[in-house]
């Protein structure tokens, strides 16, 4: 029986009525679930079968479905007829789900960090490893699927069978809806963070109801589909009750706030850096890149999907070289990936298939067949579109301006360094050291260099090099002295030249092999007189027996017991005779005596130094973006050069590792391997490569992918057939420049 008009209508003014007083219509609903871990960060819960009969696939691994960071975990349970664990659960899938909670309610939930909630998974992954004692199906939506990635890559797949992402964007400069090449895009977003930059430092968190506000507005069809949906069941009491669980979650009560630094790293590592496509993205100190994953990845796009465009969701191909992926490709919007009629029709059931196939109990799924890629070629419709349109507009404007300033910030520094030379007769305090602390200052946080994963920020590198300053001035070490320093692409020995600097001495940088054979203080390198000779822990012995004069070690591990070698890592004996700040040395001071293979000796200046860096970071346009990568077998002027040139351009500086730690091998030796040079440049994300012969020639025959980071190659020394070789190989998105060149005839 047809209701008539006027009591349809009355149901309709007292169903409104009861959701303006109460705000809900039907009872709250949960999915029964267990708890199996708790901590400050993550709750892990099982979710149980609603029936007896709803038992375990025999062999089945268990899936661990990963929320994003603004959404709650309730996206995989919101109602019977939109839940993912009811229907995973009901078909013999061990189900279990991380909780991060509600940041907002939590006691120091505002000031999490992206590393605790990718953490957080990772402790997940080890519980249910140990707990069913198999490797476990990782699972994420959205953000969500960027952490399971993230999470992915820190592990290097270790306990983890299979990654299954829906709408994870993995090239965050293909999440536009327009073609815009990478400069292009590039430019758009870092001049959007320089708008919201001041602000966004002071922000403790995003609220959730920003977050809903700002996901209505991105798809605003589909939320204006859920108004008329409504409407048009206002006088439906059961209808209602069966969307109220969608409805409340969209209307807010599914969203958390973002943690102020987690929102600040996601920004600057993510959207203005492009690390997840780039990798070098940091990691509890490591860094990490998604060409670490090795699992199979089922990856799902949205073809409606106006927030996570295909482009930037199948960038995992390129990303995760090393893993089999397969894409899927649904016609459904951003959260209809997850809940809704194509959720339950094709996500969830290939999940279920996908599982199966990987865990050895059924046939590949024939969905994973789906050869269409869709580009984001009219994704966006309407205000979403016009939204994009009018951003991209501003993000041009902006990333003109951004350019400016960009490309022309170190020739600003270096013309008014000349200016500084000219009027204040060489007083002024100019050195590496200074632009060190300076960094450090500014960009506490950011990473400096990268050695053996381990990546260490300004800060960290600024106050080690203060440590080293303060025990080599207890040792009679000031300014005008000559230290030598046995250099090698290694930490230890940038900070030592680095403390020299601080302290107003000149560091002598000499190879490795120098001291392979017998000399004297006047003879370090070519007749140079020397105080004392600073050497790695590894290379103490070879040191005694080669060197005449006094010796200083640097570097941690066990101590030696020689009473006549100085141990710069000992707690100081006595206070600074001053302190390293009014030591610092000026610009026209000598900072330090390079040695070039042909064996001259050639002092170079405080001024000098870093104009040869300003030159060279505006040569190579190097940026906080980039990353350069020096191996090891570096000769010294080179290293020297990218030291002061990474710090010039705010770089990070990627250290290559030696095979050998001994002093008794010849180059050839000590060159690193082809796996390490691979594992090196994707884990680093190296767009930047400072190459001597033997790195180039290892280039030229490595597997590179097609697409990879690299975007120029710096060559020092290279003969005119190993370059060619070595730009035929890695393609013409690469560049090729003699190192010399951006030197002698700088720019600017």
């Amino acid at each position: 029986m047809v209701d008539a008009p006027p009591t349809r209508m009355r149901r309709r003014i007292a169903n409104a009525l009861t959701l303006l007083r109460k705000g809900r219509i039907g009872p709250d609903y949960r999915a029964p679930f267990d708890i199996v871990l708790s901590d400050r960060f993550v709750t892990l819960r099982r979710y149980r079968a609603t029936t007896s009969s709803q038992t375990p696939s025999e062999g089945a691994r268990a899936v661990l479905l990963v929320p994003p960071l603004m959404v709650t975990s309730q996206i995989y349970d919101i109602s019977p007829e939109l839940s993912a664990v009811a229907y995973l659960a009901g078909r013999g899938v061990p189900v279990y789900v991380a909780d991060f909670g509600a940041p907002e309610a939590l006691e120091g939930g505002l000031d999490r960090t992206l590393d605790d909630h990718v953490l957080a998974v990772s402790r997940c992954i080890d519980a249910l490893v140990g707990l069913t004692g198999k490797d476990v199906h990782l699972i994420g939506y959205s953000q969500g699927g960027m952490f399971c990635y993230q999470a992915a890559a820190y592990r290097k797949s270790a306990g983890i069978a299979s990654l299954v992402t829906f709408g994870a964007p993995v090239d965050i400069r293909r999440n536009v809806p327009f073609k815009l090449n990478d400069k292009l895009a590039e430019k758009l977003i870092t001049g959007m963070r320089r708008v919201i930059g001041r602000p966004l430092e002071g922000m403790r968190g995003l609220p959730g109801t920003l977050s809903s506000r700002g996901f209505k507005l991105m798809a605003p069809l589909g939320e204006l589909r859920h108004l008329v949906q409504l409407f048009g069941i206002l006088h439906d009491e059961e209808a209602l009750a069966r969307l109220e669980p969608k409805r409340r979650f969209l209307g807010g009560e599914g969203f958390t706030a973002w943690p102020g630094p987690a929102l600040r790293t996601f920004i600057d590592e993510f959207v203005v850096g492009n690390r997840m496509k780039q990798g070098g993205f940091v990691i509890a100190g490591r860094t990490v890149a998604l060409a670490d994953i090795t699992s199979p990845i089922c990856y799902v796009l949205g073809e409606d999907d106006d927030l996570a465009l295909p482009d930037a969701v199948r960038a995992i191909r390129e990303a995760a070289p090393r893993a089999h992926s397969y894409p899927v490709h649904v016609p459904a919007g951003h959260f209809g990936l997850v809940v809704g009629r194509a959720a339950l029709s094709v996500c969830w059931p290939t999940v279920v298939a996908w599982t199966a196939w990987q865990d050895g109990r059924g046939e590949r799924p024939a969905i994973l067949d789906t050869a269409a890629e869709p580009s984001n070629t009219g994704v966006a419709s309407g205000l979403g579109d016009a939204i994009w349109e009018g951003m991209g507009k501003l993000g041009l404007r902006l990333g003109r301006v951004s350019d400016t300033v960009r490309w022309q910030f170190p020739r600003v520094v270096r013309r008014t360094l000349m200016e500084l030379a000219e009027s204040a007769g060489g007083d002024a305090h100019v050195s590496l050291s200074r632009t060190l602390r300076d960094r450090a200052a500014n960009l506490p946080n950011a990473v400096c260099f990268v050695y053996a994963g381990r990546a260490y920020t300004f800060a960290d590198a600024d106050k080690r090099v203060d440590e080293i300053a303060r025990a080599l001035q207890v040792a009679g070490i000031g300014v005008g002295q000559r230290v030598a320093v046995v250099m090698h692409a290694h930490p230890d020995a940038l900070t030592a030249v680095m403390a020299l600097n601080r302290l107003g001495a000149v560091a002598v940088p000499v190879a490795e092999s120098t001291i392979a054979e017998t000399i004297s203080p006047d003879e370090v390198p070519n007749r140079v007189t020397v105080t004392l000779l600073v050497c790695a822990l590894t290379h103490r012995a070879a040191a005694r027996e080669a060197f005449a004069g006094q010796i200083a070690l640097i570097g941690r591990g066990e101590r030696p017991h020689d009473g006549d070698v100085i141990d710069l890592e000992a707690p100081p004996t006595e206070p600074a005779v001053a302190t390293v700040e009014e030591a610092e040395g000026r610009m026209h001071d000598e900072a330090a005596v390079m040695t070039r293979a042909a064996g001259e000796a050639r002092s170079i200046s405080n001024r000098e130094w870093v104009l040869a860096g300003l030159d060279l970071a505006i040569g190579a346009r190097l940026t906080t973006a980039d990353t350069l990568y020096c191996p090891h077998s570096l000769a010294v002027p080179a290293l020297g050069l990218a030291l002061a040139a990474a710090l010039a351009g705010g770089a990070r500086m990627q250290l290559g590792e030696p095979r050998h730690d001994d002093l008794g091998s010849t180059a050839a030796e000590a060159a690193v391997s082809q796996a390490r040079i691979w594992d090196e440049l994707m884990n680093s994300g190296a767009t930047v490569v400072l190459a001597d012969d033997e790195l180039a020639r290892a280039l030229a025959d490595l597997p590179l992918p097609e697409r990879h980071s690299v975007r120029l190659v710096l060559g020092d020394g290279l003969s005119s057939e190993i370059a060619a070789a070595l730009v035929d190989r890695l393609g013409r998105r690469t560049r090729y420049r003699p190192l010399a060149s951006l030197i002698a005839a700088p720019t600017g």
